[in-house]
């Protein structure tokens, strides 16, 4: 640390402990940050910046201050979330999203319910918590959308090693490596603000890879940064796993999840094609809307669900009283009521399994479970 650097951070955090002014509080942590990351400090940038984050959440609320003051306040929150955004997948997606209209935006409508899958993403590739992570959800809630900015965070992070992203079909592995190139290169989003230094040094549409660098000078690695494919389709020679193992929705269907010759199948390809490849230390996170109790997730979770260093993220549809988990605001999730009438016309086998993550299995059932009466010993009459 130079000598004059030195002693900016130290009035300033002389000036941090007398000050009982919030506006002057935000300016002085601001200036922090700033020293910290010019220092190399990250550790000290960031504890300033959590100190920002949460003292603005409160100064935009408080109606006494000007509008030039609270345009000052966010821009020093979105520097801030910048700042701890390599290490916090949350202000990752805050800081992302920041430049867009918020009827645009897809985490804060919906931070409600997904804060929390994003603390522990961020204890899974951050603080090694986790190997391995599930999380289900129902149909249309944004779990893909999430998985996928999951990606783009964890390539940003560490772009020299190698990443795969598999779904049940090419078109579906397509639509990743697609939605992937279209954020990296968009200005809606503030990707490359975050990681300044990340540049796309490989394209393939052909093998629908990516590579990435922080050096614009870098070739091609051996692997690429992000490689995307079916269950099924062909990985030999292309890439080892090192970083994440990204699967979403390996079951294309009722069709499949109704065939156990189909579902066996699909295990067998998970393990041969994708799970084989893996490098020790790879995470893996698995998403999906849940089928049958013999689905990927269904038989990994019988596996490894209650070990320590698996995390399993179930979000039903409706909470216990009855009440829409997905209740989104601008427009975007689902009313209790809509999910009401969505139960009306599906089997209590279908509901409970896409929408309440609580999958049973059909096969061998003579009646319908909603259609079965229950009695006990005591309400039957023996001598009639």
């Amino acid at each position: 640390m130079s000598g004059q650097l030195s002693e900016q951070i130290e009035i300033l955090t002389n000036s941090l402990r007398v000050t009982e002014d919030h506006w002057d509080a935000l300016s002085i942590l601001d200036g922090l940050r700033s020293a910290y990351l010019l220092d190399g400090n990250d550790e000290q940038a960031e504890i300033a910046a959590t100190d920002i984050v949460s003292r603005a959440a409160i100064f935009v609320r408080e109606s006494k201050w000007t509008t030039e003051q609270k345009s000052s306040v966010l821009d020093k929150m979105f520097d801030a979330y910048v700042t701890l955004a390599p290490n916090d997948f949350h202000s990752f997606l805050m800081a992302l999203e920041w430049d867009r209209d918020p009827k645009e935006r897809f985490y804060q409508p919906r931070l409600s319910i997904l804060r929390s899958v994003a603390d522990d993403l961020t204890d899974m590739m951050v603080y090694d918590m986790y190997d391995i992570m599930m999380l289900s959800m129902p149909p249309g809630t944004g779990k893909s959308t999430l998985g996928l900015f999951f990606l783009m965070w964890v390539i940003g992070r560490q772009p020299d090693k190698c990443n795969l992203a598999i779904g049940y079909s090419t078109p579906m592995a397509k639509s990743f490596y697609d939605r992937i190139g279209s954020i990296d290169e968009s200005l809606d989003y503030n990707y490359h603000k975050i990681f300044p230094k990340l540049t796309r040094v490989y394209t393939s549409a052909k093998e629908l890879e990516y590579d990435f660098s922080n050096d614009p000078s870098d070739v091609k690695k051996p692997f690429s940064s992000l490689t995307c494919a079916s269950v099924g389709g062909s990985l030999t020679g292309r890439t080892r796993w090192e970083n994440l193992l990204y699967c979403d929705d390996m079951v294309e269907g009722a069709e499949t999840a109704m065939s156990p010759t189909r579902l066996e199948k699909l295990w067998e390809l998970y393990n041969s094609n994708a799970r084989s490849r893996k490098k020790e230390g790879c995470k893996e996170l698995h998403i999906g809307t849940r089928w049958s109790l013999k689905d990927p997730i269904g038989r990994l979770m019988a596996i490894y669900g209650d070990k320590p260093r698996c995390k399993i993220v179930s979000l039903p549809a409706m909470d216990e009283s009855d009440e829409s988990n997905f209740d989104y605001g601008y427009g975007v999730g689902f009313s209790t009521e809509m999910y009401r009438d969505l139960r009306l016309t599906l089997s209590t086998i279908a509901w409970n399994a896409l929408y309440q993550q609580q999958p049973i299995e059909a096969e061998g059932l003579l009646f319908p479970v909603d259609k079965l009466r229950r009695f006990s010993i005591g309400d039957i009459d023996f001598e009639h």
